[in-house]
C-alpha cells in the first residue's frame, strides 16, 4: 500500500511539472513596452535643432511673439509655429516673418544644417548678422527685411552657393558690400535699399536680375578708380604739373583735383593748367556720378569722346583753350542736367548739333574761338533757362528768329562770324537783354526798332556789317554801343 502511495505522488509530481512547463510555452506572454509614439516627450529631444530653435525663442522674446504655438512644447518641433521638418526632423524651413521678434539673433541659427528658408522679415530684430549664417550652405532664401539689424554684412553670406534671394532692406547695416556677395552665382534677388552702406557695388552683383542697387546709390566697384587712371595714362600723368596721389593706393578723393560725393563716387575733376597733353579717354564716359569736368588749357589733341554724353549727372563741363579737335559729339545733347557748357578756344570743326537744343537747363553757353561752320541751331530756341550764349567764329546763315524765346538772355554774342540775313525782330522780346554783340559779320537790312524797347540793353555792337535804314535814337543813348560808325541816321 505505501509502494501505491509512492507511485500516486510521483506521477502526479511529474503531471505538475509538465503542465507548469506547458503553461510557460503556450501561455500569455509579458506585455512589451510600446515604442515611442511620434508625439511623445521623447521625440523633441532626439532632434539635433531643437536647442537651435530653443536659443532663437530666448533671446528674441518669445513670449511676446504674435504667435508662438507650441514654441518649447513637447510637441515634434515640426508642429512648432513656423517650424517645417523633414522626415528626419531636421529643420528646413523657419518662417517667423512678421511676428514680433525682438532682440539679437543667436549665433546657433548657424547649426540648422538642413535649412532652405530662413524669413525672419518685419520684426524687431536687433544687433548683427550673426556670420554663422554662412555655415547654411543649403539656404535658398535668406529675409532679414525690415528690422533694425547692425554692423556690417558678413563676408560668410558668400558661401551661401544656392542662395538665390537675399533681402536686406530696411535695417541699420554700415560700411561696404563684401566683395564675397559677388560669388553668389545663383542669386537673383537682392534688396538692400535703406541702410547705411559706403564704398562701391562689387561688379558681378550687377548681374542680378532683380535688384535695388540703383535705389541704394553706389558706384560699381573698380569702375571710378579705372576711369581715372585712364585718364591719366592717356593725358600725360607722370608729367603733370602736380599729380599728388594718382594711382597709388590711397582714397581717391585724395588724388589731386578729384572730390567724391558721400557714396565715394567721383563727383568733380578739376585739372586747370596742369599740363595735359595726349587725347581724352572714352572711360571718362563710366563716371556715371560726376557732376563737374574742368580742364582749362593744355595741349589735348583729339576729339571730345562721344562717350560723354553717358555723363547725365553732369552740370557743368569746361574744355576750354586745350587744342581738343573735331566735331562737338551729338551726344551730348543727352546731358540734359547741364548747366555750363565751356568749350571755347579749341579747334573744333563741323557743324553745331541741333542735339545740343535738348539742354533744357542750360545758362551758359559758350562756342567760340573755334573752327566750327554752318548754320546757329534754330533749336536754341527750346534753351528757355540760357542767360548767356557765345558763339562763333566761322558760323553762317542767319540769326534763328527763334532766339527771341530765350526770355531769360541777358547776353547775345555772336560777333565774329559769317552771319547773313537781317536782324531778327524777335530779338525785342528779350526783355533781359544786357549785352548783344553781332559785330563783324554780313548781317543786312534795318535795325529793328523793337530793339529800341529793351529796358535793360546797356551794351549793343553793330559795326562791320551791310546794314541800312536809320538808327532809333533811343538805341544812341545806350552806355556801350559802336552806332555811330555805322554812319546811319537817325529816325
Amino acid at each position: 500500500m505505501l509502494n501505491l502511495l509512492r507511485v500516486v505522488s510521483l506521477a502526479t509530481l511529474l503531471s505538475l511539472t509538465i503542465g507548469l512547463a506547458a503553461c510557460s510555452e503556450t501561455g500569455p506572454s509579458a506585455p512589451e513596452t510600446p515604442a515611442p509614439s511620434p508625439t511623445s516627450a521623447s521625440a523633441p529631444a532626439r532632434s539635433p535643432d531643437r536647442p537651435s530653435l530653443v536659443a532663437l525663442y530666448n533671446a528674441t522674446d518669445g513670449p511676446q511673439w504674435t504667435n508662438g504655438e507650441n514654441w518649447l512644447s513637447d510637441r515634434p518641433i515640426g508642429s512648432w509655429f513656423g517650424v517645417t521638418t523633414d522626415s528626419e526632423s531636421r529643420v528646413t524651413h523657419l518662417k517667423l516673418n512678421g511676428n514680433n521678434l525682438a532682440g539679437p539673433l543667436p549665433d546657433r541659427l548657424g547649426n540648422l544644417s538642413h535649412l532652405t528658408e530662413l524669413d525672419l522679415a518685419d520684426n524687431i530684430l536687433e544687433g548683427p548678422i550673426p556670420e554663422k549664417i554662412g555655415n547654411l550652405g543649403g539656404l535658398t532664401r535668406l529675409r532679414l527685411s525690415n528690422n533694425s539689424l547692425t554692423g556690417q554684412i558678413p563676408g560668410s553670406l558668400g558661401n551661401l552657393d544656392s542662395l538665390g534671394e537675399l533681402g536686406l532692406s530696411d535695417n541699420g547695416l554700415a560700411g561696404q558690400i563684401p566683395n564675397e556677395l559677388g560669388e553668389l552665382g545663383n542669386l537673383r534677388e537682392l534688396r538692400l535699399f535703406n541702410n547705411n552702406l559706403t564704398g562701391c557695388v562689387p561688379r558681378a552683383l550687377q548681374e542680378v536680375t532683380d535688384s535695388d542697387l540703383d535705389e541704394v546709390g553706389l558706384r560699381l566697384c573698380g569702375v571710378d578708380r579705372a576711369a581715372l587712371v585712364a585718364l591719366y595714362d592717356a593725358t600725360g600723368g607722370p608729367y603733370w604739373k602736380d599729380n599728388s596721389h594718382w594711382l597709388s593706393d590711397a582714397p581717391i578723393e585724395s588724388w589731386y583735383g578729384v572730390d567724391v560725393d558721400s557714396h565715394g563716387r567721383v563727383s568733380e575733376i578739376s585739372l586747370p593748367e596742369n599740363n595735359l597733353t595726349g587725347a581724352l579717354p572714352p572711360q571718362l564716359g563710366s563716371l556715371s556720378g560726376l557732376t563737374s569736368l574742368y580742364i582749362f588749357r593744355g595741349n589735348l589733341t583729339g576729339p571730345i569722346p562721344p562717350e560723354l554724353g553717358n555723363l547725365t549727372n553732369l552740370r557743368s563741363i569746361t574744355i576750354a583753350e586745350t587744342g581738343v579737335t573735331g566735331p562737338i559729339p551729338p551726344e551730348m545733347g543727352n546731358l540734359t542736367n547741364l548747366e555750363y557748357m565751356d568749350i571755347s578756344h579749341v579747334n573744333l570743326t563741323g557743324t553745331i548739333p541741333p542735339e545740343l537744343g535738348n539742354l533744357r537747363n542750360l545758362q551758359l553757353m559758350y562756342i567760340y574761338g573755334n573752327d566750327l561752320t554752318g548754320p546757329i541751331p534754330s533749336e536754341f530756341g527750346n534753351l528757355k533757362s540760357m542767360t548767356d550764349l557765345r558763339l562763333g567764329i566761322s558760323l553762317t546763315g542767319p540769326i534763328p528768329p527763334e532766339l527771341g524765346q530765350l526770355s531769360n538772355l541777358r547776353i547775345l554774342q555772336l560777333h565774329g562770324n559769317n552771319l547773313t540775313g537781317p536782324i531778327p525782330d524777335e530779338l525785342g522780346r528779350l526783355r533781359n537783354l544786357e549785352w548783344l554783340y553781332l559785330d563783324n559779320n554780313e548781317l543786312t537790312g534795318a535795325i529793328p526798332p523793337e530793339l529800341s524797347s529793351l529796358p535793360k540793353l546797356e551794351w549793343m555792337f553793330l559795326r562791320e556789317n551791310d546794314l541800312t535804314g536809320c538808327i532809333p535814337e533811343a538805341l544812341r543813348k545806350l552806355p556801350g554801343n559802336d552806332l555811330g560808325d555805322l554812319g546811319l541816321p537817325s529816325c
